[in-house]
């Protein structure tokens, strides 16, 4: 009974807390949801002893790389966990640029990109991007997947393995990505991993130096609106690591086990039980170590060239600011993402102090952007999403003109990124599986491969303005991330050589040539931070011009070489800064601090992570992908529901295919003595897909006069519906832009009874076509924003009977009598809109225009245009009366006014405030049949305050407010969304 009890309750809290909107407790329906896959890959499945790859047809090399890795690393990071997997399913996928992997609980699996990883936040001394992001994800694999015998979570996979995964992911995500992190950076390769990465760690750095060290509930917690946004990442990991070298490797272990057994009393709890501690006094031990430090850290820094620079501020708050490049003496540009601000390529005035918006646009992460003063103009690559797929976004390279902000394209190819201005058309990194090729663009478009590569992949190109023949690569070879000078016609010979510059323990990145001097700036995290270096390209030398305390890199020359723009690292921000020649650090780097020789061999000839196995993994076979496995339930529920007082319940099953294509749901019910089912499939293995469903299900209402009084019944309605979602993605990259429309076909049977079951009536069928629309456009939302700040939004729901049947109902006492349904129809549409007259604030207005027409008898009922700031009897059809509000208006308004943007919250009570805002809302509804529709309206006003919370990592907006109807004097408590 004890254990009957402790089943019950968990089910209760694991499914509560995984539907949690709007301060509502709800039991979900449909867990898993169908995605779109690009056409033609051909599905493949490799299996190993631990893992079922499943990758595109023609990758089987990847894929037993893939394998190989992860079975090499499974050992180490089963023993970090204390998880197990069996048959763990890895997608492996090839058309999206936007690189990324991830691990779910709900369809347990592991999913990530092959394109190779851009940008910085990522340590290249990892090696290429398999060696960095599966090792990472397996600890979240097995994170999810651990067991104790008599737990909660043992108990919760009697109806749901998925759901019992997902006790092991409630504790705050921080938890998580500490614990990967820690992974990569102890247990793969030596000084690879984040916490090895002075560009990563520095940002840590910045703010314990701080006065305002991040608390001990932000440690773990996602951060919603306060820079850095990947806070968990960084402070988890700094926690994760200090936590492992003072108590032992097998602390998370053993945290993780007793969480499982007991996950309703929070992780603060589990690390009380395995270090004797509670997190008070855990922080305030891991916060006084990492601010010595970080003393240390600064010390051996020594003076710092920060005392000299100036920083460029911005009219925008919470700047992360890139790739600062020189138009003029007095202008720079850079791409910039802000709190208050829209993303994109600006421009600054030096001698005003005042930023001016180029162009709006998503860039690829590098942001490895190139310049010609002489045309005005500026290359860049952004990402494009696919218009019909999940997912998919490719990098596509474009002209900006710096004047107006007009772009145009410069290739009839697309997944080409770090883009830079050739003597006879361009130069650029193209995809190529999980590498890159270097490329050449004519003036037309075309491209030509000028160099592949194997084992390495390419980071960056840049051609020199004042010899176009002379080009700066960077390439990262097992690790070892190198500066090559070659030249177009020689690339592909050069980089089997020797590189130019390359540093023992420290990767280059952010290549920028003087505009007239064989000189070539680049950054380096050799010693405690990232720093910009000068290669002399005459004498050879390479003088370190900056010395940061935290990180200083992405810099450019001006345009007569006297001073340097780059990014500086501070607490929370990325800024740019200016320092001029006078006060370069201008530091030589002795010979002896790069690699050559024996030790650069051995570095570029490392063997690939998993090459151990080789031999065995030749022998794991391979198939086409493909089971009927996913047809066993992957998920079992309740099904609860309340019918005018009585019990509605049962059960539904359901589950998904690892690929997301094919999924179904389940439901059986019982109520009045009858079971009730409603069968659903969704099938997206091509575009568009198509939804079916299969119902019998049972409705209650009353007539309004039967014989003198109000009669109750029951409606039967069964019957069998036919859909074909489809989504066009309208380039939602910074704003949302898309199309959505749905046609629907419904055959259909219903029949009344009353409420002892007693049938009052034969079955009769109808017909019905509709469909639902919605066009998204401009809609934008800022990093702050509680609700968007600029677009519209429109749409519409139809729907048609095409036949309507005369039903007879026989009543008690052989009474007998007709209800006719007249050519019912209904038409739901309606357009939203956004403006911020005080953006500046973060400050929101919302508007909306709704209507919902129908005929007289109704398909849908009036409460879906009415919200619930209204009595209750707003619009309700009176008893006894033919009146049908079936011709309804309503327009709405909403304004939001952040308050608070806490981000703060405890560590023992994973409860965490992101936000505390103020809303007033209006709605006023009319009824248009009338001829007077300003008498025939009702308004009501309001006002509420509303709270942001996770508690651990789930999502509650809870709202409190009070509504106000004038002309009737009714007030209503009003709780939830509004």
């Amino acid at each position: 009974m004890r254990a009957l009890r402790s089943f019950l309750t968990t089910c209760i809290l694991v499914l509560c807390s995984s539907s949690f909107t709007s301060a509502q407790f709800t039991i979900p329906q449909q867990v898993y949801s169908t995605i779109h896959r690009p056409a033609g890959y051909d599905w493949q499945e490799l299996k190993s002893p631990h893992f079922r790859v499943i990758y595109p047809s023609g990758l089987d090399s990847l894929a037993r790389r893939t394998a190989m890795i992860l079975e090499q690393q499974y050992p180490k990071a089963s023993q970090l966990t204390g998880g197990s997997l069996t048959n763990f399913p890895v997608v492996l996928t090839t058309y999206n640029d936007l690189t990324n992997g991830f691990v779910t609980p709900l369809n347990f699996r592991s999913e990530f990109d092959a394109a190779p990883f851009k940008g910085k936040s990522l340590n290249p001394k990892s090696g290429d991007w398999l060696e960095t992001v599966l090792p990472h994800e397996l600890v979240h694999a097995l994170q999810g997947n651990v067991t104790v015998a008599g737990s909660s979570g043992s108990l919760i996979r009697l109806i749901s393995p998925d759901f019992a995964r997902s006790v092991n992911f409630y504790p705050p995500v921080g938890v998580h990505e500490g614990l990967a992190v820690h992974h990569e950076s102890t247990r793969v390769f030596d000084n690879g991993g984040r916490n090895n990465y002075p560009y990563y760690i520095n940002q840590f750095s910045a703010n314990v130096a701080s006065n305002d060290p991040w608390s001990a509930g932000q440690i773990f917690q996602t951060s919603g609106y306060t820079l850095p946004l990947n806070r968990h990442y960084i402070s988890g990991s700094a926690f994760t690591r200090w936590l492992h070298q003072t108590y032992g490797e097998e602390v998370s272990n053993n945290a993780i086990r007793y969480h499982y057994k007991y996950f309703f009393l929070g992780y603060g709890f589990a690390l009380k039980q395995v270090t004797g501690k509670w997190p008070s006094e855990l922080y305030a031990d891991y916060i006084a170590a990492q601010k010595q430090n970080e003393r240390v850290r600064q010390n051996d820094i020594g003076t710092s060239t920060q005392q000299h620079h100036q920083i460029l501020e911005t009219p925008f708050k919470g700047v992360r600011l890139n790739r600062p490049i020189w138009t003029s003496p007095s202008t720079i540009a850079y791409h910039g993402i802000h709190y208050n601000g829209i993303r994109g390529l600006y421009s600054y005035d030096l001698n005003s102090k005042k930023a001016s918006r180029i162009k709006e646009l998503f860039a690829v992460a590098d942001y490895s952007f190139d310049l010609s003063l002489s045309r005005n103009e500026m290359l860049i690559s952004e990402y494009l999403p696919e218009r019909l797929y999940n997912g998919a976004y490719k990098a596509t390279p474009r002209i900006v003109a710096l004047e107006d902000g007009s772009m145009k394209s410069i290739a009839n190819q697309d997944r080409i990124y770090s883009p830079t201005f050739a003597k006879d058309g361009y130069l650029a990194l193209q995809t190529h599986l999980a590498s890159a090729d270097v490329i050449h663009i004519s003036s037309e478009g075309e491209v030509t491969t000028l160099a592949h590569f194997t084992g390495a992949h390419p980071v960056e190109i840049k051609t020199n303005p004042s010899n176009p023949d002379q080009i700066a690569l960077i390439v990262n070879r097992r690790g070892l991330q190198a500066l090559w000078l070659t030249t177009p016609s020689t690339i592909q010979q050069d980089v089997l050589q020797p590189p130019n510059i390359a540093f023992e323990d420290a990767s280059i990145f952010d290549l920028s040539w003087h505009p007239n001097e064989q000189k070539l700036l680049f950054s380096s995290d050799k010693g405690e931070a990232l720093n910009i270096y000068e290669l002399n390209l005459t004498t050879g030398d390479v003088l370190q011009l900056t010395n940061a305390l935290f990180n200083a890199y992405e810099g450019s020359y001006s345009p007569d070489g006297s001073a340097i723009a780059f990014i500086q690292q501070g607490n929370q921000e990325q800024k740019i800064a200016v320092l001029r020649e006078e006060h370069f650090y201008n530091q030589r780097v002795p010979r002896d601090k790069f690699i050559q020789g024996s030790d650069l061999r051995s570095q570029l000839e490392k063997p690939l992570l998993g090459s151990e196995l080789s031999t065995e993994a030749a022998a794991w076979p391979t198939k086409k992908y493909g089971d009927a496995s996913w047809l066993k339930p992957r998920t079992i529920l309740p099904v609860l529901k309340d019918r005018v007082g009585t019990l509605q319940f049962g059960a539904s099953l359901q589950s998904i295919d690892v690929l997301r294509s094919q999924q179904y749901y389940a439901e059986i019910t019982g109520i009045q003595d009858r079971l009730w089912y409603d069968l659903r499939y969704s099938n997206k293995t091509f575009w568009p897909g198509f939804k079916v469903r299969a119902y019998s299900n049972p409705s209650f209402g009353v007539f309004a006069d039967v014989g003198g009084s109000p009669f109750s019944y029951m409606l039967q309605e069964r019957g069998f519906s036919f859909e074909v979602p489809m989504t066009f993605d309208l380039n939602s990259t910074t704003r949302s832009r898309y199309l959505y429309f749905s046609p629907k076909l419904t055959t259909e049977q219903f029949r009344y009874f009353d409420l002892a079951a007693n049938s009052l009536s034969d079955f009769e069928s109808q017909y019905k076509a509709g469909f639902y629309s919605q066009l998204s456009w401009n809609v934008l939302s800022l990093t702050r924003s509680v609700q968007p700040v600029a677009g519209v939004s429109l749409f519409g729901f139809l729907d048609h009977a095409l036949n309507d049947p005369d039903i007879i109902i026989a009543f008690g006492n052989n009474n007998r009598g007709a209800v006719t349904l007249n050519d019912r129809w209904a038409a739901y549409y309606g357009i939203n809109g956004y403006v911020s007259p005080l953006r500046k604030y973060n400050q929101s207005l919302k508007w909306d225009i709704q209507f919902l027409q129908q005929s007289d008898d109704l398909l849908y009922s009036v409460s879906t245009i009415i919200p619930e700031a209204f009595s209750s009897d707003a619009f309700r059809r009176p008893t006894n009366t033919s009146q049908s509000f079936n011709n309804l208006a309503r327009f709405s308004t909403r304004y939001t006014i952040p308050l608070v943007y806490a981000d703060d919250g405890g560590m023992l009570l994973p409860l965490y405030l992101r936000s505390i805002y103020l809303t007033t809302f209006s709605h006023t509804i009319t009824d248009l049949n009338q001829s007077d529709i300003v008498e025939a309206s009702r308004s009501v006003i309001g006002a509420g305050i509303h709270f942001q919370l996770n508690l651990s990592n789930i999502n509650i907006d809870l709202g409190f407010g009070i509504s106000y109807e004038p002309t009737r004097s009714n007030s209503k408590f009003v709780f939830g969304d509004f």
